[in-house]
């Protein structure tokens, strides 16, 4: 059971956050999905939906719905990705890197941009609790613009019990000089012999000192 949980966590740490695709692959023919829903209020939430498919072993396709509503202001991101990942049997770290591409829509522009991600993981001991910390990068390109985003998400998570994890991320964003800093503590909980997750957390940006919630649901296919 243990083995199951730690699997559905591993892949859920970036989804919380549109980034990279993750170090860690899917045996072919598996699969993983889930949504999030972060807001303030009716006029002031994100949802991200993501998919992720074994093509083999070593390579995963991804796919990454984004919505975000900011009073007026709506935005819409959609992307692709295709990653190849690198564990050796019984090594405790797993190193993913890939291709992305994908369009952003604001207020009617369309923005599309190509890049690539990088990251890598490992499982980890803390306070002789079991867990896992990674970090996921994303560099992509604007054709039309020529504006660079960079993305570097980092994240640790722990084991409280069979069915229980805590879990801390930290998301940073650089837009062509333009920065912005998440801190998003979470709980995550799947009920004994599940193959889903719940999580319940909060994002705190470093700019403003409005908390959001969150609430996601994770599962393996």
């Amino acid at each position: 059971m243990k083995f199951v949980l730690i699997g559905i966590w591993m892949l859920g740490a970036v989804l919380a956050h549109s980034a990279a695709a993750g170090p860690w692959g899917l045996a072919a023919g598996t699969g993983f999905a889930s949504a999030t829903l972060t807001g303030q209020s009716e006029a002031n939430a994100n949802i991200n939906v993501f998919a992720k498919y074994g093509l083999r072993g070593d390579l995963t396709a991804e796919i990454n719905l984004f919505g975000a509503r900011n009073d007026a202001e709506r935005t819409t991101e959609l992307s692709t990705s295709l990653t190849r990942h690198w564990r050796k049997p019984g090594a405790p770290q797993s190193v993913g890197a890939g291709i992305v591409a994908g369009v952003i829509s604001n207020n009617g522009s369309l923005r599309p941009y190509l890049g690539g991600g990088f990251a890598i993981g490992r499982a980890i001991t803390l306070a002789n609790q079991t867990g896992w910390a990674a970090i996921d990068s994303e560099l992509t390109w604007r054709p039309k613009s020529g504006a660079i985003r960079v993305k570097l998400d980092t994240t640790i998570g722990v084991d409280l019990s069979e069915t229980t994890q805590i879990m801390v991320q930290y998301f940073a964003t650089d837009l062509d000089g333009s920065r912005s800093y998440t801190f998003a503590p979470s709980v995550l909980y799947s009920p004994s012999g599940a193959k889903y997750s719940v999580q319940i957390g909060a994002e705190l940006p470093r700019s403003s000192n409005r908390v959001s919630v969150k609430f996601g649901f994770w599962r393996v296919f």
